[in-house]
């Protein structure tokens, strides 16, 4: 072969090869697959909180118009876009507002997958709790306040349903304690004071009952329940001028509540022992 073929046959593998690289280079890069969370998303992105808040609070407004459907679409929208604990956050968000409408059956939806999400946040157990409690289903209640306090000692909503439960079965001790759970961590929960007063009232306790009444009223101060069975502690301590000091108060929040004849009665038959 002469030295003419040898020269065409190496132009031509050059030639050859320039035109593979140039057609690899024009190609178009293969698309990396999805990740798990860019093919939840329904917004475009794989993390993008703002988009979650958008959504959030386009779901909160749907729930407020009673449009369920949409509530819905928005909840899976936002915590498609979050992770852990903040999806967990936005399931909580969602339960409130619900229970704020008064549909307890859709708030304990997604209380349940606040838990479910983030089974380690105290506040989540605690809100699935509280709405268990509203709905009077105390023994499961129980179970989900126990999870909460046993996560964060400071739920106090949680130690007062626990008490709420104790107190249904009779376990009066047990409801004393969950009801000073209450107290020691600054909870202000009138009907706390009020359970606990009762029960001390009941064994004759009434200083203790005094004093459980009293921390109700911090919460609460013109609560009519409150001030009329205080006023009754008052009574069964033998502390006459406190008793109608509160008969008049009771009398001057609600002339014509419940007790409001009774009341007066009391304060014709106290003042006699001044």
């Amino acid at each position: 072969m002469g030295v003419k073929w040898q020269r065409k046959i190496l132009f031509l593998a050059l030639a050859s090869l320039l035109v593979s690289v140039a057609a690899c280079s024009w190609a178009t890069p293969p698309r990396p697959m999805p990740t798990p969370w860019s093919v939840a998303a329904p917004f475009r992105g794989i993390y993008a909180p703002d988009r979650s808040k958008q959504a959030l609070i386009a779901g909160r407004a749907a729930l407020k118009e009673d449009n369920l459907a949409a509530a819905e679409l928005y909840f899976h929208q936002a915590v498609a876009q979050q992770r852990g604990k903040p999806a967990a956050h936005i399931a909580l968000e969602f339960a409130m507002a619900a229970r704020a409408r008064g549909d307890l059956t859709m708030a304990l939806t997604y209380a349940r997958q606040a838990v479910a999400i983030a089974p380690a946040w105290a506040n989540g157990w605690n809100e699935y709790a509280f709405i268990l409690y509203k709905q009077r289903d105390y023994e499961v209640g129980r179970a989900a306040a126990q999870k909460a306090v046993a996560l964060d000692r400071r739920q106090c909503w949680s130690w007062y349903i626990l008490g709420q439960a104790y107190q249904q079965r009779g376990a009066n001790d047990e409801a004393l304690q969950a009801y000073r759970k209450v107290f020691l961590n600054g909870g202000k929960i009138a009907a706390a004071g009020l359970q606990a007063g009762r029960i001390y009232a009941a064994y004759h306790q009434y200083e203790d009952a005094i004093a459980a009444y009293q921390y109700g009223l911090t919460a609460a101060p013109n609560n009519v329940t409150l001030l009329w069975n205080i006023s009754q502690a008052y009574e069964g301590a033998g502390w006459w001028h406190d008793a109608l000091d509160t008969y008049r108060h009771y009398l001057a929040v609600a002339p014509t509540g419940p007790h409001a004849e009774a009341a007066r009665l009391r304060l014709r038959l106290l003042s006699w022992r001044r």
